[in-house]
């Protein structure tokens, strides 16, 4: 377990990140401990916790006990966020490029896979103020269908209606190293969010030759020549829908 940690995150890879002597969580540990953390099979968060410090505290025995707090945990991955992960994704790219080249490449190509999801949050307050979907205004302008062509709804509660309108999602939108499985890049927002938008951002992110692969949410002329123009392939499979124009 050790000798993996040192692969993913050797010490010389957290020398510019400083923090205070009294510190409970250096950054090297806390990078281990919320990789393990967020790889469990437990089925509850603090279980996760409790395991991923309980191995960190044996493979680094010989270092300063790590803070026991989950709260704690938390609030120091949620300060150190930025930097964790402006240290740790570019050395993983790297570590998978150059020391991993037969799963580098597939058929020639550096073939990512894109997509996007939604993943139900916690009904907090502050939750549902930034991931709420927004609640769509009707317009009055249309005409009404004939009543015999109008669907009935179901009946609902106004606090039921309520309740789902406020439901807290994440859109969630991967780019996914087809050959070893890596999480390449990401992007996230409210449940609103556009997965083609999000995944047009995540383009510059793309290496050299890169071959992207999705599915029919992912169609449409400008996103493609975003693509082209960056140098990049793709493979998107579309629908009937879809009118391509030849010539």
């Amino acid at each position: 377990m050790k000798q993996v940690i040192d692969w993913l995150r050797g010490p010389a890879l957290f020398a510019d990140l400083v923090v205070r002597r009294q510190a409970t969580w250096k950054p090297r540990l806390l990078a281990a401990t919320a990789l393990l953390w967020a790889t469990s099979e437990l089925s509850t968060l603090r279980e996760r916790f409790a395991q991923a410090r309980k191995i960190i505290e044996k493979v680094f025995r010989w270092q300063p006990a790590a803070g026991m707090s989950y709260p704690g945990f938390l609030k120091m991955l949620g300060k150190w966020q930025p930097e964790l992960l402006g240290t740790v994704v570019p050395h993983l790219r790297e570590q998978l490029q150059a020391g991993q080249p037969a799963q580098w490449e597939t058929a020639g190509y550096v073939v990512f896979a894109g997509d996007g999801t939604r993943v139900a949050l916690a009904r907090s307050e502050s939750l549902e103020a930034a991931f709420a979907p927004q609640r769509r205004r009707t317009s009055t302008l249309h005409r009404k269908k004939p009543s015999a062509m109008r669907r009935v709804p179901k009946k609902q509660t106004a606090a039921s209606r309520q309740t789902k309108a406020t439901s807290p999602q994440l859109w969630l939108t991967v780019l996914w190293h087809v050959g070893s499985g890596l999480p390449w890049a990401w992007r996230t927002g409210p449940s609103g969010a556009s997965e083609r938008d999000q995944l047009v951002a995540l383009v510059p992110e793309l290496p050299a030759h890169a071959l992207l692969v999705a599915e029919a949410g992912f169609v449409g002329y400008d996103f493609w020549q975003a693509l082209l123009r960056a140098g990049h392939h793709f493979v998107i499979r579309v629908g009937a829908n879809v009118r391509l124009v030849r010539q």
